[in-house]
């Protein structure tokens, strides 16, 4: 029997009904931890990934090395252009969303907070408010 482990996230603020709409729309990105299930409890609304003992990156010292850094701007500004022709725009995007791959130093975007949500790709005038954030 192969154990598995996950990382639960709760979200108990207004956003929980875009996150799950969100979720509906079944979203994958080579850099984007996808949940693989929500469920609510107490009134939250918890969503569930894979966890493969990836860290956060909060807990590696700062400053990362200008390589890794490179890296994960150019990977977030390609997963913000697909989320965009998804018709996905983010909210804030904070440290605490991002775990680092321990066997490789990947970092991937998790647990992403959802501003809107769009029936096509969104609209040129709604892009580019999740680059200041980076």
């Amino acid at each position: 029997m192969t154990t598995r482990n996950f990382l639960v996230s709760c979200r108990w603020d207004a956003g929980a009904n875009r996150f799950a709409a969100f979720f509906d729309r079944e979203i994958e990105h080579p850099v984007l931890c996808t949940p693989i299930d929500l469920f609510r409890e107490r009134g939250s609304l918890c969503s569930v990934i894979d966890w493969n003992k990836e860290d956060f990156l909060l807990n590696h010292s700062a400053p990362l090395p200008v390589s890794q850094v490179l890296k994960l701007g150019t990977n977030m500004c390609g997963l913000i252009a697909y989320l965009y022709e998804q018709g996905i725009t983010l909210d804030e995007i904070h440290i605490g969303n991002f775990l680092v791959r321990s066997q490789n130093n990947d970092i991937l975007f998790f647990d992403p907070n959802i501003r809107s949500l769009y029936d096509g790709p969104v609209p040129e005038s709604q892009r580019g408010r999740e680059i200041a954030n980076l």
